[in-house]
């Protein structure tokens, strides 16, 4: 819903200005424009502290933020990935007595690249090196710290 529109037309040095803004705040061209009104109008005594402070948080808030959601996305999907890569160790633990040499050495080889990072890897390179692992852990394929 658009409230009230209201179109600039801003002299060379006003629109460098609300460039400058734009760039040191980090800010679209709408957001600049708006927060520099609402800094003005506060500045005058035209709105309250109170309307002031929601519109300048609000005005404020940079698009560089889109980009740090988008990196949220991206730490979702390896979250993902690293939960059914556990779930394929525990698999493994499981099965480790019925897995081929040449699946095993898979595994291994996997299970140290994580090792650091999941602890069920830690568990399958337990098990390569002839460790006794728990037979209830090898069942649950968890391990238990």
């Amino acid at each position: 819903m658009r409230e009230h529109g209201l179109p600039l037309y801003l002299s060379s040095e006003l629109n460098m200005g609300l460039v400058d803004l734009q760039h040191k705040k980090r800010l679209g061209r709408s957001y600049a424009g708006l927060l520099a009104l609402t800094e003005g109008l506060y500045s005058l005594g035209c709105i309250s502290q109170e309307v002031y402070e929601k519109f300048k948080i609000k005005y404020s808030d940079p698009l560089v933020q889109k980009k740090a959601e988008s990196l949220t996305k991206e730490q979702i999907e390896r979250e993902k990935r690293l939960k059914d890569i556990e779930t394929q160790f525990s698999n493994v633990i499981k099965q480790w007595n019925t897995m081929t040499e040449k699946s095993r050495q898979h595994y291994i080889k996997k299970a140290k690249k994580y090792e650091t990072v999941i602890s069920n890897a830690k568990l399958v390179l337990a098990l390569a090196n002839g460790e006794n692992v728990s037979p209830k852990l090898m069942e649950k394929g968890e391990a238990s710290q």
